[in-house]
Parts: C-alpha cells; structure tokens; sequence
C-alpha cells in the first residue's frame, strides 16, 4: 500500500470543500432516499456505467467509487483502517458512501448552475484539470485502474467539472460583504457552571430532562449562587475558579461567546456583565449556567470571530442560491448500482490523493 501524503487546502477550497460534504445523503427507507433534504427517487435499469440522474446532468459508477474510495482512504488515515469495525460504526460505511454520492451530486448541479449562468472554464483553468488528470491517473496502480474503470479523459472531465463547481461557488458568495464590524464581531471570555437540563448515554447522545429533572437542576443551580453569594458577603475569599472546579459539568469552564444568536439568553447575560462581575442563574438552551466575566474586549479573538462570521455568511448565500435552484430538478438513482459499491479491501487499492490533486492545480 502506497504511503499516505499529508493535505492542505486553500481557504476557498475549502468553502467548496465544506459545502459540498454539508450535503449529506440519507438513506430514509421505504423507497426514499433523499439528498440535503430532497427526494430521490429509487429506480433500476440505467444503461452503461449510469448510476444516477440530476436534473439534465448524470454520473457514472466510475465516478462515485474515485470519490467513495478517496474519502474511505481519508477516512482511515485520519482514524486508522479499523474505523469501520469500531463499535457503534456500524452505519459508517454507508454515511460516507451517502455523503461521496451526495458531494458528486453537487459538483453536477453546480456545474448545470454555472451553465445557465454561461460560466465556463478559461483555456488555462481546463489546461490545470488536463494535468491534475494525467497526475492522478498516472498515480494510480493497475488494480485501481480496473476497479475505477475511468479513463484518463474521463478524469480530466471529472476534474473540469470540480472545477467549474468551484467557480460557480465563487460567483456566488463574490456578492457577500465583506465588511464585519467590531461591534457584531465580539465577544465575551467567561468563566462557567453549567448545571445541565440533559443526560448523556454512553457513546455521547444527548437526552432532554424531563420537568422534574429541569426543576431539580435549577435547584441545584440556585443553591451554588447561594453558596457563591455568601462567600463573597462573608469574605471568605474562596475564588470562582474553586467553584467552578466544583460544580461545573461543562467540558471546560471557560466560554466565548459570541452574538450569533444561538442563545439569546446567554448572549443578554454575558454581554450584560462588566469585567469580574457575576451572573445570577442564566436558563440557557443547554442548561443553567452561572458566568464570570474575565474578558470583555479580546482583539485576537474579535478577528478570529469576524472570520467566522464571514464564513457564515457565505455558506448561507450559496446554500439560499442552491436550494432555489434544485427546489424543481429531478433526482434519480439506480439502487441496484448504488447498493453494489461497497468499501474497498483489497490493499491495492489505496488512493486517496484525487482531492489533494484537485488542490494542487486550483489553490486559490
């Protein structure tokens, strides 16, 4: 098995990258499959090496097993080849063969987006996913070239239609402003305890309490700011940070916070605190949390929100433009093709360089 390189990604890159694999397919059972939330309709008997059909656009077998095959291979060099076998990974190897079927279907309707839109490669951009092709294929070892059943040309295309897609996304999110205030952008270093309104099972799954179990952590939660409340009238000098090495059930006891509007509450409360000061007890969507402000203006952390906060925006105005124009297309799968491919075992087949190659010829 050939050794697996390390990866980087530009950072527009990686928004495609990022919106592409968003788009999750779910299997939903009794003939329905469904791609971001959208119905596909289950058939068999596509002709050829056709596997499914997207609007006027379709994909071939050949295509889906290039990027099943290079997101498993991913996938184990990131967690180790025993992933799959991992208790409560059962399900695994389908979510990721969901998610490569779902990430192609993007790619062909973005690249029927960017028709509309008269959008096309230039002559060097197509000249890139020409030698992006001849790399990746001349890296490829006999038995994966079998299994792919893809020609060099049929690469190329592959490539040429990834990359179309990464220029439609950037048409897209070109009209987003990119201007974040300071103001929007803040946020809040504080201290916490969290006193939880949900139980956790043993692989991590949340469940919400019930009104009694809600009640009796507010108890709980009431009577730690009694506690802290009489330390700080008695002068007994005990410091927040016992307190929350005490109570707090939290994975950490420190939150940023931030105005996204996820809390409401907490971001009222948070921001409400001048330095040093301390909350009563907050009702947050997670739990009751009492806060101690220890930072009210950070300007690295500002930066590294507005970041954020671009991103954000982003994502929401390319998936506004992409929902609105799949809302009508078509979609269809041969299920019979689909259930066929499955995970590759044979250690000849090792590839997992088609993205990173994509990444070497359109980094920006």
């Amino acid at each position: 098995m050939r050794k697996r390189r390390g990866k980087t990604i530009s950072h527009r890159a990686a928004g495609l990258a990022v919106s592409l694999a968003a788009t999750a397919a779910l299997l939903a059972g009794c003939g329905q499959f469904r791609i971001a939330g959208h119905k596909v309709v289950l058939t068999t008997g596509f002709l050829g090496d056709e596997l499914f059909t997207v609007g006027e656009a379709s994909g071939r077998e050949s295509e889906l097993r290039i990027y099943y095959t290079n997101l498993q291979r991913e996938y184990e060099s990131t967690f180790g080849e025993d992933i799959w076998s991992h208790e409560g990974n059962e399900g695994l190897p389908l979510a990721v063969k969901d998610n490569a079927l779902a990430r192609l279907a993007k790619v062909k309707v973005l690249n029927l987006m960017a028709k509309d839109a008269e959008l096309s490669l230039s002559e060097e951009e197509t000249a890139k996913a020409e030698q992006a092709a001849t790399d990746y294929y001349d890296s490829l070892s006999a038995e994966e070239k079998t299994y792919f059943a893809a020609d060099e040309n049929e690469i190329t295309a592959m490539y040429e239609e990834y990359a179309l897609a990464g220029k439609e996304y950037d048409t897209i999110i070109s009209a987003v402003s990119d201007e974040v205030s300071d103001d929007e952008a803040r946020t809040v270093t504080c201290q916490q305890i969290l006193i939880p309104t949900y139980e956790k099972d043993a692989l991590g799954n949340r469940t919400d309490l019930d009104a009694d179990g809600r009640a009796a952590a507010k108890v709980q939660a009431d009577a730690i700011l009694e506690e802290i409340r009489d330390g700080m009238e008695n002068l007994t000098g005990v410091p927040f940070d016992n307190y929350v090495a005490k109570y707090n059930e939290a994975d950490s006891g420190e939150l940023i916070v931030a105005h996204d509007g996820s809390d409401p509450a907490l971001e009222d409360a948070a921001f409400a605190l001048d330095v040093g000061k301390i909350s009563g007890v907050i009702e947050t969507n997670d739990g009751y949390r009492i806060l101690k402000c220890v930072k009210g203006f950070d300007r690295a952390q500002t930066d590294a929100n507005k970041e954020t906060i671009l991103t954000k925006r982003r994502s929401d105005a390319f998936e506004t433009a992409y929902d609105a124009y799949i809302k009508d297309i078509d979609y269809n799968l041969d299920e019979d093709k689909y259930a066929e491919i499955t995970l590759v075992t044979d250690p000849n087949i090792s590839t997992d360089t088609f993205f990173t190659t994509y990444e070497q010829y359109f980094p920006e």
